[in-house]
């Protein structure tokens, strides 16, 4: 078993860990483009980076204890960090899908358990009980002693916390349809890219030039053939197919028919030049 001063130790390398990893989420986030949702929860997660940076100078500067519960205002600080960071790592883990995901969740587990043993119930049976022993009860009972009240408090703050933790992962969940990452793990979050045959990003929304236009005419009797189209608000195209298969193109604002007449004499050319 490890004596005293290995616990001690191990506290130290455990906040130093915590504190690293709290400060990877918020400089990465800091310079990744992620959506609305995952940003507000930078913001969130900020107060929780800065906690772990002060208690990391007070211990290791001021000698102060590295898993510190606190008293006060500052405990209320405590409960904030447990809340949030355990909201970033179960949202993480139902936002997995692959094994390297689940894997990068699992590094970042440490930032709740740090603030789990912060807030997990406790009591301080061992001092009264000590007294007991010595004959300092006073004549009460060993029941009145104990400091019951005190933990059943403790205990439904933690439930209380556990419960508003796993509310906040659900709606972040909503908001994003793969959750809120590890700020630094993907540049956008839910969403989808269409590829075309050579691998380039097809903006799906992207308007064609050719979009409402109708075919009206076709004229395929010799071997040059041609096809007219236009749309509702007479503006019109003609493709022409060559004997050898190639297209080019013709189009104007107005006077369909007068061009499809003489279509023989118009000028065509490639569609990027015509378009």
């Amino acid at each position: 078993m490890l004596d005293l001063n290995g616990v001690r130790k191990l506290s130290s390398y455990f906040l130093l860990l915590v504190t690293i990893l709290a400060l990877f989420v918020t400089i990465s986030g800091a310079f990744i483009k992620v959506e609305l949702t995952a940003r507000i929860f930078q913001l969130l997660f900020f107060p929780v980076t800065l906690y772990l940076l002060l208690t990391s100078f007070n211990h290791f500067f001021g000698h102060e204890p590295a898993i510190d519960r606190r008293e006060g205002l500052r405990r209320i600080v405590v409960y904030y960090c447990f809340v949030i960071s355990s909201t970033l790592v179960i949202v993480s883990f139902l936002s997995s899908r692959t094994l390297p995901q689940y894997i990068s969740a699992a590094i970042f587990s440490p930032l709740a358990i740090y603030f789990l043993f912060l807030v997990l119930p406790h009591g301080t049976y061992a001092i009264e009980i000590a007294n007991v022993a010595k004959g300092s009860a006073g004549g009460r009972n060993l029941k009145d002693l104990l400091p019951t009240q005190r933990l059943d408090v403790d205990r439904r703050d933690f439930l209380k916390l556990i419960g508003t933790a796993g509310v906040l992962a659900f709606v972040f969940s909503l908001f994003s349809k793969k959750g809120v990452p590890f700020f630094g793990a993907t540049t956008a979050i839910g969403t989808a890219s269409l590829l075309d045959s050579t691998g380039q990003k097809i903006n799906p929304a992207e308007k064609s030039p050719t979009d409402n236009f109708f075919i009206t005419e076709i004229d395929d009797s010799a071997p040059t053939a041609y096809f007219g189209f236009i749309n509702n608000h007479g503006q019109w195209y003609i493709m022409k197919e060559g004997a050898n298969s190639d297209f080019r193109y013709s189009r104007g604002d107005s006077d369909f028919n007068g061009h499809w007449l003489r279509r023989d004499s118009l000028n065509y050319g490639y569609f990027n030049d015509v378009f």
